[in-house]
């Protein structure tokens, strides 16, 4: 499905289609999966349970596409629907399988472009993805942040426990360690992940010089 898409965001509705029948009610699960587009900054990513009542053919599901510049490319997501509870199945002939449906949404980018956009800026738009180059700005401030935290963040739904004395002990002595590599490694959203890897396997061939 192609939505065009300019600067302002879109409540898209997704219609799920409930065939062969609609006797008893049934939940499917569904949850958003990145292709091309970036989280945050080209959709809103989702996850939940979309519920069937007996004798209900149809529902949707809201997705919040986020407005696009002139510079932006057109990306690509998609929508999973998995795990049904109280019955039935997936159309395997549909894109996924027995076990999955996915649907693709193409945001395509509608923007004019502005006689102020200069053409370094259009060959720059055309060799770099700008919301994965945002993306990757994000992640390299938080790694640098994260790089001064005594422990690890908690998972979601985890509790935060406390540091002891031998964690402090630990974090001084590897901090300027953790500094170090916290600013000299790019993220991996930037050239995914490839300019990270490149990095990798110099500093690694670095260290093992230097030790031998």
């Amino acid at each position: 499905k192609d939505i065009l898409v300019r600067g302002n965001d879109i409540d898209y509705e997704l219609e799920v289609l409930r065939r062969n029948g609609s006797r008893g009610k049934i939940v499917v699960k569904y949850s958003t999966y990145s292709l091309t587009a970036v989280e945050g900054f080209d959709f809103e990513p989702c996850s939940g349970e979309l519920e069937f009542e007996d004798g209900m053919r149809s529902n949707v599901i809201t997705l919040k596409i986020l407005g696009k510049s002139s510079l932006t490319r057109s990306d690509a997501f998609q929508i999973v629907l998995e795990e049904i509870e109280g019955g039935g199945g997936f159309n395997p002939n549909d894109d996924g399988d027995d076990e999955k449906a996915v649907f693709t949404l193409n945001l395509i980018n509608d923007c004019d472009a502005s006689d102020e956009v200069n053409a370094l800026d259009k060959f720059l738009s055309k060799c770099f993805d700008i919301d994965n180059l945002k993306a990757a700005r994000v992640a390299y401030v938080d790694q640098i942040k994260n790089a001064f935290l005594v422990t690890d963040a908690p998972e979601e739904g985890e509790e935060e426990e406390a540091p002891g004395c031998v964690d402090y002990i630990t974090h001084v002595l590897s901090l300027p360690f953790k500094l170090l590599f916290a600013v000299v490694c790019p993220p991996s959203e930037l050239g995914g992940g490839w300019v990270l890897f490149g990095l990798a396997l110099f500093w690694i061939g670095l260290v093992t010089a230097l030790i031998s």
